[in-house]
């Protein structure tokens, strides 16, 4: 800030010098056009930090206007060129209103400066902090927003998961059940088949036996058919054929 307000005060130095002073110009035209580049040059910079008002553009165009022309009024005097001959110099308006040549009025405009310099700054700083505390507001609302959606996702998964965990247990219930009552159902088919085989087999011995039994008595009936055969020939009752004869079969006794 400092910085613009001194190339304004040197464009209007210059503008004052040359509007009183009708003689030969000293100053050069390079000299100029460097001062015309620097406030170009500090412009610029002051736009790379903050956008410039609408007065301090006005201003900065109206020097680069002045500038142009004190360079070529400097040459028209350098040249020669009466007074008459030259244009008027254009209206500077409210950039020089506040210029007198005397020094109490100069030093008078940069403490007025300095003050709306730092009055400036100040605007500035606080706008800043409020744009700056503004931003951070949406950025806590934002992070406010996503926590609650977190906590409700958060709420939803751990419902799912025993809903999930619910259904995981009864289905392996179901299943546990069911496996429960095929392993009986098939242990009940083994045991009948068990039993049926079993009885099967107590049927197959008893018939074994009955038939081993029958035989041992045919055995022994047959051996007391001999004897008696044998004692009824040697009674000589009767012929050998007529004792084979009288012979009667004995059937064994029944088992119970």
């Amino acid at each position: 800030m400092w910085i613009r307000t001194t190339g304004f005060i040197s464009v209007r130095q210059m503008y004052i010098k040359l509007h009183l002073d009708s003689g030969p110009r000293q100053t050069s035209s390079s000299d100029i056009h460097g001062l015309c580049a620097d406030i170009q040059k500090i412009y610029d910079e002051l736009r790379r930090l903050t956008p410039p008002d609408q007065e301090t553009r006005r201003k900065v165009d109206l020097c680069v206007e002045i500038s142009r022309f004190i360079v070529e009024r400097g040459s028209s005097r350098i040249k020669g060129q009466s007074v008459e001959e030259e244009q008027d110099w254009p209206d500077a308006g409210s950039l020089f209103q506040s210029t007198v040549v005397s020094k109490s009025h100069s030093s008078t405009s940069k403490k007025s400066t300095a003050h709306s310099s730092r009055s400036s700054v100040k605007h500035q700083e606080a706008a800043a902090e409020a744009a700056a505390s503004q931003a951070v507001l949406i950025v806590l609302q934002e992070q406010e927003r996503e926590q609650q959606e977190i906590d409700r996702l958060e709420v939803e998964v751990r419902r799912k998961a025993a809903e999930q965990g619910k259904l995981v247990r009864k289905l392996r219930l179901e299943r546990e059940a069911e496996e429960l009552k095929l392993r009986m159902q098939r242990e009940s088919d083994e045991a009948k088949m068990k039993a049926q085989q079993e009885e099967e087999y107590a049927a197959l011995q008893s018939a074994l036996d009955e038939r081993k039994r029958k035989l041992l008595h045919l055995e022994k009936v047959k051996d007391l058919k001999a004897a008696q055969a044998r004692m009824q020939v040697y009674r000589g009752g009767a012929s050998l054929l007529g004792a084979l004869g009288e012979l009667k079969f004995v059937a064994p006794p029944q088992s119970d």
